[in-house]
């Protein structure tokens, strides 16, 4: 098995999207879309935040001989991460939706008071 299939599985098995992982190893997700499938190798430094981002080891994303660590600490963590990003969109639809209004009622005091600006 690759480093990528390994990556891959492991985060499968922590319920983590691609974009999650991405955001907890501080790098994009095209770099993780490469990496696994196999178009790119994780430098070393990348390898080191990506093990604890899948919490498991380096050794284990590299050759699958150490045992990766438990998933169901992790699961919490994914579903965590997941509430947190429902919760940013539903924020960011909220914050538009004020926008819209302010637009709205600037545009009724430049039609009414169009000299107070």
């Amino acid at each position: 098995m690759s480093i990528g299939e390994r990556i891959k599985e492991r985060r499968v098995a922590l319920r983590l999207t691609q974009a999650q992982l991405a955001g907890l190893a501080n790098t994009s997700v095209t770099v993780i879309c490469r990496i696994e499938r196999d178009n790119r190798l994780p430098d070393v430094e990348l390898l080191g935040r990506l093990a604890p981002a899948l919490k498991t080891s380096a050794g284990w994303l590299l050759d699958g001989t150490e045992n990766a660590l438990p998933t169901s600490v992790d699961t919490s963590l994914a579903e965590r991460v997941e509430r947190l990003d429902r919760r940013l969109l539903q924020l960011e639809n909220e914050m538009s939706a004020w926008q819209k209004v302010n637009l709205y009622l600037q545009s009724l005091i430049d039609r009414t008071l169009p000299g107070l600006r």
